[in-house]
């Protein structure tokens, strides 16, 4: 069997867990056709009570629930990606450092970049759930992945940049442990 602890997705508001912009949706999807090529596979599951609610009704209530349930959690891998603007986690870029879980409104860049999850970019959530930058800090080690051209700047400004609230990414430059995983296009002006 295996063990799977996910703390700390972010999710678009009023997004349902079964929709496939939900940032669980693609995580059950790449971790279950990885886990699939073994021989001895099971279902996986998520325990709801663990994943930032994007449908929760009061979503003060919701962000200060998730903010306590990392506070006394050990996160021994973080995984994120990079938005365009250099967003991670929903963090957009003016997020301060120490922030924990809250709602973000989303800058038009992320709600046009995620238009491809939705059939019309009017579909697409203005807002969203994420754990802080302060909380994604605390994790032992961290994993940032990144693919295409339309990564490019904010990877460079995330790994060469000076460490700027502008973009969110490059507090990573003074996390201890991280390694960046990226395509040929992404790392294109490094």
């Amino acid at each position: 069997d295996v063990t799977i602890a996910c703390k700390g997705i972010p999710g678009h508001a009023g997004a349902q867990y079964t929709h496939c912009a939900s940032a669980i949706q693609a995580l059950c999807a790449q971790i279950t056709k990885l886990y699939t090529l073994r021989d001895d596979a099971r279902e996986i599951s998520f325990n709801a009570g663990v994943i930032c609610g994007g449908t929760a009704e009061n979503v003060d209530e919701e962000c200060a629930r998730y903010s306590a349930l990392l506070q006394n959690a050990v996160v021994d891998i973080q995984v994120l990606g990079i938005g365009g603007n250099g967003h991670i986690a929903f963090n957009e870029p003016g997020t301060p450092f120490d922030s924990v879980t809250h709602r973000v409104w989303l800058t038009e860049k992320t709600i046009s970049d995620n238009s491809r999850f939705f059939d019309s970019i009017d579909e697409v959530p203005k807002s969203a759930i994420t754990m802080g930058i302060g909380e994604i800090m605390r994790a032992k080690k961290i994993l940032m992945l990144a693919s295409g051209k339309n990564k490019a700047d904010a990877v460079f400004r995330m790994i060469s940049g000076k460490v700027d609230e502008s973009c969110p990414a490059s507090v990573l430059q003074l996390h201890p442990s991280v390694t960046v995983i990226l395509d040929k296009e992404a790392a294109s002006k490094l």
